[in-house]
């Protein structure tokens, strides 16, 4: 699906027009696809349009794979948040990171603070370098001289089917330092599913804690009782097992 929609003429079209290319423009390159591989070319001495297109392509194609609908890449490629209208330090700062998303389709779901102690190890890090023909390994401790704040803050974006929701890590002085991004279903956000889909949750976890399941690979066995009983209520919920397949969940 993916493939169709990158060799689609309106499509293509589409976001070079929104990106500022015109037919001249479009003259200089060509996509085409070669064992089921699809490729970009550059035709002529411009390498403009090439360049563009190379990165809105490939955004878009990333994006949809994601599990994004069509019309979210689309309007996503052509209509980026200006970072100067958003009142939100923090969400400011999210969004420097995370260029693509746009920020009226961002929603905060909860913050909380925490604090590093003056005195203890926040963070170590280790950067190798090659300097007069040899690597250098040179370690990092960041150690705070006194008790510093940082917040957590959730955000959720909704498009089509799936939920997506970020919890992001600031720093104290309000950059980001970490993102963790997972995938949940739609319905659990969505007014005409979220009290069943919570009444079942409630079940599950009292079942649990009857049976004495906890531990490793419990959470397995919760999200399995979920989706029973709510297919048996006509309810398809996909977990986050199923929508996150890269990810490990104990």
């Amino acid at each position: 699906m993916i493939r169709e929609e990158l060799l689609d003429t309106n499509i293509f079209r589409l976001i070079a027009r929104r990106k500022g290319l015109s037919e001249k423009d479009l003259a200089t390159v060509q996509i085409g696809e070669e064992r089921g591989v699809l490729n970009l070319y550059g035709i002529g001495n411009s390498d403009r349009a090439f360049k563009v297109m190379s990165e809105q392509l490939r955004t878009y194609a990333v994006a949809r794979d994601q599990g994004h609908t069509r019309d979210f890449c689309l309007a996503v490629i052509t209509n980026r948040t200006n970072l100067s209208s958003v009142t939100d330090p923090y969400l400011r700062a999210f969004l420097k990171e995370r260029p693509t998303l746009p920020a009226d389709r961002l929603t905060k779901s909860g913050s909380t603070a925490y604090t590093n102690k003056a005195g203890t190890v926040v963070s170590e890090s280790t950067t190798t370098s090659w300097v007069n023909g040899k690597f250098v390994t040179t370690n990092f401790t960041e150690i705070p001289k006194v008790d510093e704040v940082g917040q957590w803050v959730t955000y959720v974006l909704i498009d089509g089917e799936i939920a997506w929701e970020y919890a992001v890590q600031y720093k104290p002085d309000g950059s980001v330092h970490d993102v963790n991004e997972i995938r949940h279903d739609a319905k659990e956000y969505d007014p005409k599913y979220s009290q069943a889909i919570k009444e079942v949750e409630d079940r599950a976890r009292t079942e649990m804690k009857k049976r004495g399941i906890q531990g490793l690979g419990s959470v397995k066995f919760f999200w399995r009782r979920v989706q029973e009983e709510l297919k048996a209520k006509g309810i398809d919920w996909r977990s986050p097992a199923e929508l996150n397949p890269n990810a490990n969940f104990e």
